[in-house]
């Protein structure tokens, strides 16, 4: 036996026995349904966030935030109607709290006949005034429906038609002999005895209300008694509270009946975020019954009896998940896993640690915790490196996919509808006929390369069933394109592939068909899963079938900006001058009606100079009756684009619909660059991007100064079949190029030319005698690591001594955030999809890309 692996198998069965000595739950977190959500572990995971409601005025909207243990919740006004009870004044509060779904249909829990009963323990609102009716918490449970797929109620007796169910009410203007506001428990008990629904009341100041639900009859259900679990596709608490957004004071009621509120006084003063409807959520979990329930909330406030601390729990899960990771990928080259199994064994050691005393405001407590987060994190790094190390990487950008034992190789079969999308879906054919496809690399996930296929037909995406299929870019958007990771199962000698797009592993199933599965099963030996390996190599591509073969100038070869080249257009007047102008079909872009266009002498050669008026005229302004000031710094713009305009002074032809008239073909097989020479005598001018547009603007081709390829004194160039232009021929009707930062109307870009070249030794070096672009020069990222952690988050850590400035880009090249850090800096971004990440550091640019999820 290997060093290695009895290293692991004595350190699996050491944890696991850890497990079971630590806690009466012979069970890991997160799996076969059994859940053991801590306010710490929802805020690591990333899983809850805010519903919808109370974010009707900006002042007073919901916040949820972690503190001492505890998620905290300030609720916000949900209904701007200023509402009167007696003399009370008050606006309805309402926010609610839900689990997240880390991949649509995967579920945000997996609800188990082992562990049917869900508990979970919170404060009803504090903050919150009235002298009449009740504020409440309102449970919402829905699930894919085990049966249909349906998204719907879980049939759980006592809930309504939205699966909800009103489970707690409370009363302010009742309070108990201990000063506590009065609370009704909605519960549900069965003519036979059971319980269903049922909750406790505990001495915890910020968390009182323990309630549970057991979800056992709805697996005796007729339609359901096949299934051994669900999953939910909603779980969310909400919570409703009126209060004043003015301080108040309560008026109590007289010697007969002093605890009961007759009222409230106003002031003018208004509240803060912390005075508003505020409450708490503790913990979520699951348990094999009522009586492991009801054992469990009977030690310390009905937060169990669990010696472990929050961070020795989540080490204890993370620890499963690596076992369960090695485990799934041992037959993966012995190189690649020693150093995970290092990190694996120390992090058992930090985990079996005890505290080295019980004041945990000590210093020798705290570094003792520290360890125990530091040692999660360094999982998680040694998992990304191990990932990134058996992710696919190319050098050949065209290729097929064929089976591990090369008998099978993935073609497109007969077009089809599948939902909304038409296409050719990815299917199995001999493995002498495999397509070749274009692996564009489009980011990391998991900090492994994501790939998306394109041909010049268009882009493979997921339709609704998960078929994988080929369609026109008009039909590719950001939530259906096929992300692809390829990950080697095998040694480095005979590497072999799995193949998985979102949730889903790809595989040929024993009808020859490309089928999905969760997960890959276990296997004794590596062929034993061949039909679920692919080997990805270099294809063959044949030219003939398109026009460029037989006509090369048929493709775009540049443009030149020579002064014949000039052209006028009357229509949509915009600037002070008689005439609008166009170079090459290039014109003033109506966003940026101040850009103007002349075409100069630099240096003996003829260039585009793009500057900003002082004044100008709106586009829609047709009699120009009202001038414009320029406010400095702009940026200028121009595009070329064609097509039916309404109105003389519409910005965009109609339905936002490019004709051919300036259409370009590209051919990433014959012209594989592209190359520009530009300049500005003012150091602050930047290149901010070029887009060459499709006629459904999907898929453009986009450069910037952040993706390219390489620079030749001021000529920049681009690897375009790297940036997702396809072997074959393909057109591009509509082009818009822009330059930022222009500080003055004196300030001047000059375009000299545009041009496309066959191989980067074709290109030539050029410079302006005024110092040129200034584009930095391109470093590779070995000292920059970029990370996407968590739902919505990017984490970039910089190995350079010196401060570092990050820019996150969207995929059409805006700026989402900016911002200076040493060391490692974590953004959030609004959406999941495609972002560029540029460091600056040391005078030197980084390039990463990444898929946040």
């Amino acid at each position: 036996m290997k060093k290695t692996t009895f290293l692991m198998i004595l350190a699996v069965i050491f944890a696991s026995n850890l497990v079971v000595q630590s806690s009466a739950q012979d069970a890991v977190h997160g799996i076969n349904g059994y859940y053991a959500y801590t306010a710490k572990q929802l805020e690591s995971e990333n899983i809850m966030e805010l519903d919808n409601n109370g974010k009707k005025l900006a002042a007073w909207s919901s916040a949820m935030s972690y503190e001492n243990g505890y998620l905290k919740v300030q609720m916000g006004v949900n209904n701007v109607e200023l509402k009167n009870d007696g003399d009370t004044r008050y606006f309805d509060f309402r926010t609610g709290i839900r689990l997240k779904e880390s991949v649509a249909g995967q579920g945000n829990l997996t609800i188990t006949k082992e562990y049917p009963v869900v508990a979970f323990k919170f404060s009803m609102p504090f903050n919150n005034e009235r002298v009449s009716g009740h504020d409440y918490m309102e449970p919402e449970f829905r699930w894919y429906n085990p049966v249909t797929g349906a998204k719907e109620r879980i049939p759980l007796g006592g809930l309504d038609n939205n699966g909800r169910k009103r489970l707690v009410e409370q009363y302010l203007y009742l309070r108990d002999v201990n000063g506590k506001d009065s609370l009704k428990f909605n519960t549900r008990i069965l003519s036979n005895g059971d319980t269903t629904m049922w909750a406790y009341r505990v001495d915890d100041p910020l968390a009182e209300v323990v309630y549970f639900l057991d979800f056992s009859e709805v697996f005796l259900l007729e339609d359901y008694q096949e299934y051994d679990r669900f999953k939910t596709s909603g779980f969310s608490f909400g919570f409703f509270a009126r209060a004043d957004t003015l301080k108040t004071t309560a008026v109590y009621g007289d010697a007969e009946n002093p605890t009961k509120i007759t009222g409230y006084t106003a002031s003018e003063e208004t509240k803060s975020k912390d005075e508003l409807p505020t409450y708490y959520f503790k913990w979520l979990r699951t348990f094999k019954s009522k009586e492991e329930f009801k054992e469990f909330v009977s030690y310390n406030n009905g937060d169990g009896n669990d010696p472990r601390t929050d961070n020795q729990l989540l080490l204890n899960t993370r620890l499963y998940h690596a076992n369960e990771f090695l485990t799934n990928y041992k037959f993966a080259d012995e190189s690649v896993k020693t150093p995970f199994q290092s990190s694996f064994d120390e992090a058992t050691a930090i985990y079996q640690s005890t505290p080295p005393n019980d004041d945990k405001e000590s210093a020798e407590y705290k570094a003792w915790d520290q360890q125990v987060l530091d040692a999660i994190d360094d999982l998680n790094e040694a998992q990304s490196l191990f990932l990134s190390t058996i992710a696919l990487t190319i050098d050949d950008y065209y290729n097929t996919i064929k089976t591990a034992d090369e008998s099978y190789g993935i073609i497109l079969g007969a077009e089809t509808t599948i939902g909304s999308l038409s296409g050719r879906p990815l299917t199995v054919g001999a493995a002498d006929v495999a397509t070749g496809f274009v692996f564009n690399e489009i980011g990391e996930i998991n900090g492994q390369r994501a790939y998306k296929l394109i041909t010049s037909e268009g882009t493979v995406v997921v339709a609704d069933d998960k078929t994988l299929m080929l369609v026109a870019p008009g039909q590719e958007t950001a939530n259906n394109t096929a992300s692809f990771v390829f990950s080697n199962r095998a040694d480095n000698e005979y590497p072999s592939f799995d193949m998985k797009v979102g949730s889903k592993f790809y595989y040929v199933g024993d009808d020859n068909t490309l089928k999905m599965i969760d997960a890959l099963p276990d296997a004794d030996a590596l062929d034993e899963l061949y039909s679920y390996l692919f080997i990805v190599s270099e294809g063959v591509y044949d030219n003939s079938g398109n026009e460029s073969a037989t006509n090369p100038d048929f493709l775009f070869s540049g443009w030149e900006f020579d002064a014949d080249s000039k052209t006028i257009d009357n229509e949509r007047l915009t600037l002070p001058e008689a005439e609008r102008t166009r170079y090459d079909g290039w014109g003033q872009q109506r966003w940026r009606m101040y850009t103007t266009f002349t075409v100069e002498d630099v240096d003996g050669a003829s260039c585009l100079a793009m500057r900003a008026a002082p004044t100008y005229y709106d586009a829609l302004d047709a009699a120009r009756a009202t001038p414009l000031t320029t406010s400095f710094p702009v940026g200028v713009a121009m595009a070329r684009e064609h097509g039916v305009y309404s109105t003389d002074v519409q910005r965009d032809p109609d339905g936002g619909v490019r004709d051919s008239t300036y259409i370009v073909y590209f051919n990433a097989y014959t012209r594989r660059y592209l190359a520009m020479k530009w300049g500005s005598p003012s150091p602050d001018v930047t290149l901010d991007i070029l887009t060459f547009y499709l006629p459904q603007d999907k898929g453009n081709l986009v450069v910037t100064a952040n993706n390219i390829a390489g620079q030749k004194g001021d000529v920049i160039y681009w690897d375009i079949l790297k940036l997702g232009a396809p072997y074959g021929d393909k057109g591009y009707p509509a082009q818009f190029i822009s330059f930022g930062n222009v500080q003055s109307p004196d300030d001047v870009v000059y375009l000299d030319w545009v041009r496309t070249y066959s191989s980067v030794d074709e290109i030539p070096e050029e410079t302006f005698s005024f110092g040129g672009s200034g584009v930095n020069t391109l470093n590779d990222n070995s000292a920059v690591q970029i990370f996407s952690p968590a739902s919505g988050m990017i984490e970039i850590k910089c190995n350079t001594a010196k401060a570092s400035t990050v820019t996150v880009y969207s995929v059409n090249g805006s700026i989402v955030a900016q911002q200076s850090f040493n060391s490692t800096v974590t953004i959030p971004v609004n959406q999941a999809g495609f972002y560029i990440v540029s460091v600056s550091s040391d005078n030197q640019k980084h390039i990463g890309k990444i898929i946040v999820r």
